[in-house]
């Protein structure tokens, strides 16, 4: 049960990844970070790779930046209107 409640927290925190972890005999929560996963993503970090039909006339590199993270400050904030109303 303990262990279940870890990765449910883990999970909703998104970090569960990073993490390896255990509930030993006694109950005590043993954790260790995944270092190997940790380290590759901070490779990647900030880095992307966007595929788009314009040509570079109608749209250079940083407009379709700006409209990829335009796009995700709208569904982050349909997913917060959808808390809210209590939709999952």
């Amino acid at each position: 049960k303990i262990a279940s409640m870890v990765g449910r927290r883990l999970q909703a925190a998104k970090s569960h990844r990073y993490f390896d972890y255990e509930v030993n005999e006694l109950g005590k929560v043993l954790w260790a970070k995944k270092n190997d996963v940790i380290e590759s993503e901070k490779q990647r970090d900030g880095i992307y790779i966007l595929k788009t039909t314009l040509s570079t006339s109608q749209a250079n590199d940083q407009d379709i930046l700006d409209h990829y993270k335009g796009l995700i400050a709208v569904e982050h904030s349909f997913c917060q209107m959808m808390l809210e109303k209590g939709i999952q």
